[in-house]
């Protein structure tokens, strides 16, 4: 934590220690003029009362937290600031200066839970500005030469008075360079519910440089959201209101582009709230004339006095108008309790009616749900028979294919056993045939030799086998005779 520093300056005739950081040049150029010179915050007296909530958002260091907790005494003042540091001194102010009607909450304000990156300026405090997380950028758009930059999470206004339980709010000032629409963006249920003031600044340079709006566009939605809008001429008291019309528009966005590109807009609601600002007006104009600033002539201040009247007027006719709304809001109401009555009732009679069919629906239902478990019993128990029909099968395929190929290797072994046989019998035939033809030659031999051997016996005579068997002494037996 760097070093804090402190000076001291009057509000509402009360002298207050205002705290800040040594580094901060905007904090520094307020030490020098023992003054905040951004607007009059005496104007702030006529918008706020002494029981007064009020939401500080962008509160910085808290030179508008403290006059709102000034005038608003049984009121609250909660103070949002980005800062980590620029909240401990704000912390600080409060604590030096006995503000107990105000909380301060180191949060960033805008949409409800969007992922950011803020850029915390050390040198210029008041310039600390955040952009969503899915931008790329991660430098300033200023001109410090010194940053942090945090991710963190935006919180809504409408997510912060739900959570600080807050039962009213009747006044917000914004500033918050820039973030200002995500800022309404994030409090639609609370401007709807309790129709505060706003103050906020209208920086142009912030909307276009650092979150890339169009300040025409920025200016369109600031004026579709409330229901009149006014603006502090150069900064001043003097209290214009900013009609709806081309011509109007394009002057103020001249205006505020070729001047400080800075204005404070004062937003309203119909009712109280706009009464309030014209009481502002009112009482602006009338202590102009009270302390001679007026340069107008005579005839100029009766016509502003008329002016007042006129104001006055229509603010009691805006109390009539309020008045005659009411009595039919109330008739309506009262309506509405009674039909809303005879709803709940005919409500009533029509879920009993359900209840009871829904009763009966539930039996059907049961016995539905009893017939499908015996379907299904039926079902599982057909699908395990199924089962073991496909096993069988399963088993017999498997058998015949083994008997196939059983039947198949014995065709082969018969085949081959036939093959060998076949061969084996043609052999045989072949060496029988040819064992006959040798018996054959060989009984053709037998018989010739029988044959000769009868002629030869024929022709043998006693002296002839005598020589015969000589010559086969001789081993000379089939010599030629």
């Amino acid at each position: 934590m760097r070093p804090l520093d402190s000076f001291r300056f009057t509000v509402f005739n009360r002298e207050i220690e205002v705290f800040g950081l040594t580094e901060d040049t905007w904090y520094q150029d307020l030490k020098s003029k023992g003054v905040w010179i951004e607007f009059d915050v005496s104007m702030l007296a006529y918008l706020i009362s002494p029981d007064a909530v009020c939401l500080d958002v962008g509160a910085n260091i808290g030179m508008v937290t403290i006059p709102l907790s000034m005038l608003a005494p049984k009121g609250h003042v909660y103070a949002f600031e980005g800062s980590p540091e620029t909240t401990l001194a704000l912390q600080e102010t409060v604590k030096a200066n006995g503000l107990s009607n105000v909380s301060v909450f180191n949060t960033v304000v805008g949409k409800d839970r969007e992922q950011v990156k803020f850029f915390d300026t050390p040198e210029v405090r008041s310039s600390g500005h955040y952009i969503p997380l899915s931008l790329e950028r991660e430098v300033t758009s200023l001109w410090q030469d010194s940053l942090k930059v945090l991710t963190c999470e935006t919180n809504s206004i409408d997510h912060l008075v739900d959570e600080l339980g807050m039962e009213r709010v009747d006044f917000i000032k914004l500033d918050v360079e820039g973030a200002e629409l995500d800022v309404l963006a994030g409090a639609r249920e609370t401007l709807r519910r309790f129709k505060p003031i706003v103050m906020m600044e209208f920086n142009s340079y912030a909307f276009a440089h650092l979150r890339e709006i169009a300040p025409r566009r920025a200016l369109r939605q600031i004026l579709d959201t409330f229901d009149e809008v006014f603006y502090f001429k150069d900064r001043s008291k003097e209290l214009v209101r900013l009609q709806d019309t081309e011509r109007a528009r394009e002057k103020f966005l001249h205006d505020n582009l070729f001047g400080s590109f800075l204005d404070e807009l004062l937003c309203a609601f119909n009712g109280a709230e706009l009464c309030k600002a014209a009481q502002f007006e009112r009482a602006k104009i009338a202590d102009e004339i009270e302390r001679g600033r007026s340069e107008k002539d005579r005839e100029a201040i009766a016509k502003e006095a008329a002016f007042i009247t006129a104001i006055d007027k229509l603010r009691q006719e805006a109390s009539d108008k309020d008045a005659a709304v009411t009595a039919v809001v109330a008739q309506l109401q009262q309506e509405a309790a009674e039909k809303e009555t005879a709803y709940i009732a005919a409500i009533t009679e029509l879920r009993q009616q359900a209840a009871d069919k829904d009763a009966t629906i539930a039996r059907l239902g049961q016995q539905a749900a009893d017939k499908d478990a015996a379907v299904t019993a039926v079902v599982a128990q057909l699908q395990q028979e199924a089962e073991k029909e496909t096993a069988y099968i399963a088993a017999i395929t498997e058998l015949r294919q083994q008997a196939a190929d059983k039947d198949a290797a014995v065709t082969a072994v018969v085949a081959q056993l036939q093959q060998e046989a076949a061969e084996k019998e043609t052999a045989y035939i072949a060496a029988i045939t040819e064992l006959r033809q040798q018996v054959a030659a060989r009984d053709a031999a037998i018989a010739e030799l029988q044959g000769g051997l009868r002629l030869w016996l024929r022709r043998l005579t006693p002296r002839r086998l005598r020589q015969r068997l000589r010559r086969l002494a001789d081993g000379d037996a089939f010599a030629p005779h």
